[in-house]
């Protein structure tokens, strides 16, 4: 055999194993694709998840479905996904707390968020707002302090539970604002927010879904929003920045995300669609109803904010003592 043959024969294997490899790119995805959420279905997050992932599996003509594993503040969930065969058929769908949070709370967790996950494509960013009772006559920052300072040992503030963003925010605030505060913990948003109403709290941070309805109704007062720049679903709301504590900035966050080892083609194939889907008129006036605001991006801008996130609050979390286990 000559060796011109011999390199004929070379690269025509060469040409199908391209083939080959490119045929299975390009099949991504065969099969119904599973999407874990770690926290109870009917939350406005979850609703806007099935959203994006219904326009998802229109674009790549496979079904994404979501399967809640709710428990231990989502990490279960996470947990699952980080162990997962990385083919692209099992992603995660997670929060800030999770995978940006949780990690320094818990002693021991069976994922490291740096090392076992690949994140995909953010999805949303969202502001919190600090919110007090009506009855305390507070109505900005600076009289919040005051108050707080006023009635010292006698100001509560709730949150959904220990490890939470809205408890870290305010132990955040509590850091840039020199003051205390008792941290009462609840099973939940609902239950904090229902005593904040009731006055056996007077103050907590809380998401614009939720916020904004029980403002509307004259039973929280909102003094500040937790983003750099003011929302517009309530632009007469200063932020908390602009009222005397320049450092304080909170934006929760969630996004998609595949177990380490996922084929990179699968995640740019996977980005892609998200961000068609984050682009769809109706998926964002959606989101901006719940006072979010569609993120998108590359997975490396993704992974960059996940990676500050981790370093920020690991240190809000050894200041403040926080603990679950």
């Amino acid at each position: 055999m000559s060796i011109a043959t011999i390199f004929r024969a070379l690269a025509a294997i060469a040409a199908v194993l391209g083939a080959t490899v490119a045929g299975a790119q390009h099949a991504y995805p065969s099969k119904p694709v599973r999407v874990l959420v770690g926290f109870p279905p009917g939350q406005a997050s979850e609703l806007g998840a099935r959203m994006v992932l219904q326009h998802m599996s229109k674009t790549l003509g496979q079904q994404f479905y979501i399967d809640n594993r709710p428990g231990a503040s989502g990490t279960i969930a996470v947990g699952t996904v980080a162990a997962a065969v990385p083919d692209g058929y099992t992603l995660l769908w997670s929060s800030i707390g999770p995978v940006g949070i949780a990690p320094s709370l818990y002693k021991s967790l069976p994922y490291n968020t740096g090392t076992d996950l690949v994140p995909v494509a953010q999805s949303v960013t969202s502001s919190q707002y600090l919110a007090v009772n009506p009855s305390t006559g507070v109505k900005d920052v600076a009289g919040l302090i005051a108050y707080i300072n006023a009635h010292k040992g006698e100001v509560n503030y709730g949150s959904a539970g220990n490890g939470s963003v809205q408890h870290l925010s305010m132990e955040m605030f509590k850091r840039e604002a020199h003051v205390d505060l008792m941290h009462i913990p609840y099973k939940g948003s609902p239950a904090a927010m229902q005593d904040l109403a009731a006055g056996r709290v007077q103050v907590g941070f809380e998401t614009a879904s939720t916020a904004l309805a029980l403002a509307k109704g004259g039973m929280i007062r909102l003094i500040g929003v937790s983003s750099k720049t003011r929302s517009p679903l309530s632009p007469e709301v200063p932020t908390i920045a602009e009222q005397g504590l320049p450092n304080f900035e909170v934006v929760a966050w969630s996004g998609l995300f595949a177990p380490k080892g996922t084929p990179p083609e699968v995640v740019l194939r996977l980005n892609k669609a998200m961000n068609q889907a984050l682009s769809d008129p109706e998926i964002i006036r959606y989101m901006e109803s719940t006072g979010s605001q569609p993120a998108g991006g590359t997975p490396e801008e993704f992974k960059a904010l996940v990676d500050k996130e981790l370093a920020g609050w690991a240190k809000v979390v050894q200041y403040s003592g926080a603990t679950v286990d």
